[in-house]
């Protein structure tokens, strides 16, 4: 539940994984449940269900990232599409609904700490912040 994208689909990676995981433990840390619940039928891997939880609350691939994933026909059609996971199946849910669903942060906090999560969560790898940009975030300063 902690795979960055560019790990599931097969992109060169490097340490902005550890930036994805990051997002997905704080958001697992506030909750209480992780970021993405994954499932499996016999027509969907878990991996097509964590591609699944990724589009619905961060957002989709972009066609240059998935360009440069080697394991992308896996998964996707030539559209960007999930192969096996239906457009009408996808429940877009954004983190701060997430957050807020499982009434464990403060009101108040729920903006700036999705923020942060959706910053870690950055799909493509070289836009991702690095951890010393995290460092400077406003909602780390404010939790100090």
């Amino acid at each position: 539940m902690l795979r960055a994208p560019e790990v599931i689909l097969g992109h060169a990676w490097s340490t902005p994984i550890d930036i994805w995981s990051v997002g997905c433990i704080v958001f697992e840390h506030l909750t209480g449940a992780p970021m993405f619940r994954l499932y499996e039928s016999p027509s969907v891997s878990v991996t097509d269900s964590h591609l699944q939880r990724i589009i619905e609350h961060v957002g989709g691939f972009s066609p240059s990232f998935l360009a440069r994933c080697s394991w992308r026909g896996e998964y996707f059609d030539e559209q960007g599409e999930l192969l096996r996971v239906k457009n009408e199946w996808l429940s877009p849910q954004p983190i701060e609904d997430c957050l807020a669903l499982y009434k464990h942060v403060d009101k108040n906090a729920i903006t700036p700490a999705a923020a942060f999560i959706r910053r870690c969560l950055t799909i493509d790898p070289s836009a991702r912040p690095s951890a010393s940009d995290l460092l400077q975030d406003q909602w780390l300063r404010d939790i100090e």
